[in-house]
């Protein structure tokens, strides 16, 4: 049973630590943001989804060839790279999906949850610092718990999940905030073979949220996002 005694931990044995917890948490975030996204799944192509997306030849993919890829990553001037992690994104969903709008919110719905739970994680994980658990580690569950669920159901994101093309800001958001936690698992990680590839997903992580945004002038002059 779910009390505030038990900490909102769900029943069964788990094998790593807070796991109960955990599972309460991603769930029932899972469960409150379909409540919220899951009638947008189905919603049609606007503004510069046509321009990105729809129109764009360079993303509408046939195979997985060297040649198509570097088209797709080169964005819509194919100049030089422009924002080659979006551009990828949406071609994979062409290429599954076609112009189907559903599987391209679907993905963005995805993104924002996974965001919301790296969130979750770097918040927690930040107030049992040691120096802040003397202060917070009591509340370092809860506190973490009711940020992420305001700044995952805040209506500033609603156009982030909902408009397919500004996926390139919320997936720009997910590297950042995991670069964030994985960066922080690493300082605080006391084996140094385990530390050194946290490192290294951190800094992949960071690259990610660049080659996610990140375009040329020409390109960033084409779209407004």
């Amino acid at each position: 049973m779910l009390t505030k005694e038990n900490e909102f931990a769900l029943p069964g044995n788990w094998q790593f630590p807070n796991g109960k917890k955990f599972a309460f948490t991603f769930i029932s975030l899972l469960i409150i943001l379909l409540a919220i996204y899951s009638n947008s799944f189905y919603g049609d192509w606007h503004f510069d989804d046509f321009n990105n997306i729809v129109d764009n030849p360079y993303i509408h993919m046939k195979s997985f060839s060297w040649s198509e890829l570097k088209h797709c990553i080169y964005g819509l001037e194919q100049a030089r790279p422009s924002r080659p992690l979006s551009y990828l994104s949406f071609a994979l969903n062409h290429y599954f999906h076609g112009t189907d709008v559903f599987g391209y919110h679907v993905v963005n719905f995805i993104i924002h949850y996974f965001a919301s739970v790296f969130l979750f994680l770097f918040i927690y994980n930040t107030l049992k610092l040691p120096r802040l658990k003397n202060q917070y580690e009591n509340i370092a569950y809860p506190m973490a718990l009711l940020a992420m669920f305001f700044w995952a159901i805040n209506p500033l994101w609603l156009t982030s999940v909902t408009y397919v093309v500004q996926r390139m800001a919320s997936m720009a958001g997910l590297f950042y905030i995991a670069s964030m936690y994985f960066y922080l698992k690493a300082r605080t990680n006391s084996k140094f073979q385990y530390s050194f590839i946290l490192f290294t997903i951190s800094l992949l992580s960071g690259l990610a949220s660049v080659l996610t945004r990140k375009c040329s002038n020409a390109a960033c002059q084409h779209s407004s996002f």
